[in-house]
């Protein structure tokens, strides 16, 4: 339930099968700047500003973390018959 009420906007806008969600690698660019966003915006909400220093120190962990979630699109794309 909570993972649809933080989805709603983005899938409002953008829609299950839309070119945007399903393009590789702009689509999950897409949903983790989403993401992003709710996550700092609860931080600031918050006030918990350090977290962002530990977000951006883990920083060399990103590049594995963002191409498993592409390589993931890429097969739900494949699955789904390479929508356009």
């Amino acid at each position: 339930m909570i993972t649809t009420m933080l989805f709603f906007p983005y899938a409002t806008v953008i829609p299950h099968r839309h070119p945007w969600s399903h393009l590789f690698l702009l689509g999950t660019l897409l949903r983790v700047l989403y993401i992003s966003l709710i996550f700092w915006t609860v931080c600031l909400v918050l006030n918990r500003p350090d977290i962002f220093d530990y977000v951006w120190e883990c920083r060399e962990h990103w590049w594995p973390l963002l191409l498993g979630l592409a390589v993931s699109d890429a097969l739900h794309w494949a699955m789904d018959g390479f929508p356009t």
